[in-house]
């Protein structure tokens, strides 16, 4: 069995229970109500979702800015342990220019340097003589203040290094 309700139908019923439908007019004014209703809450859904979209670019290119910035830093890191590493190698070859010397001084002095013929070890005993301390306090002294700035150097890339940790984490 079906049931087909007509209005009618439904006019009886609203008008037993003693209400009535709203007359055209109120209708059409109650839908214009809600047309701008629903269109202020468009409007404001739209400035929500372009907000969120603005924070999420914004958040992004915060990042790539933040990610760029530890990039150069790690590259201006490197640069100077580099810088730091051949600056090692010269003190190094100094070092071991200043210990060829002594060890050559130490052969000389203790009469390690053998020839055949006494001239020439005369000539030894006048180099003996001759032996510039001058010099060797010189080379002593730039190994000295060159190992100072090698400690600095390494004292500035440790705060640079422990600086770029902290902004890591």
């Amino acid at each position: 069995m079906s049931l087909v309700f007509t209005r009618s139908f439904f006019d009886h019923i609203v008008v037993s229970i003693g209400a009535q439908f709203p007359s055209q007019d109120q209708f059409i004014k109650f839908s214009r109500m809600e047309l701008e209703h629903l269109l202020r809450v468009a409007i404001k859904l739209g400035l929500v979702i372009i907000l969120v979209f603005v924070s999420l670019v914004y958040e992004s290119y915060d990042e790539a800015l933040k990610q760029q910035f530890k990039e150069e830093q790690l590259a201006h890191f490197k640069e100077e342990e580099t810088l730091l590493l051949l600056h090692l190698a010269k003190i190094e070859l100094k070092s071991i220019q200043c210990h060829e010397n002594f060890q050559r001084l130490a052969e000389i002095g203790t009469g390690g340097g053998k020839s055949e013929d006494t001239g020439s070890n005369e000539d030894k005993q006048g180099t003996v003589s001759e032996v510039d301390f001058d010099l060797i306090h010189k080379q002593t002294e730039q190994l000295y203040h060159m190992e100072q700035e090698l400690i600095q150097e390494i004292e500035r890339l440790t705060k640079i290094t422990n600086g770029y940790l902290k902004q890591e984490h």
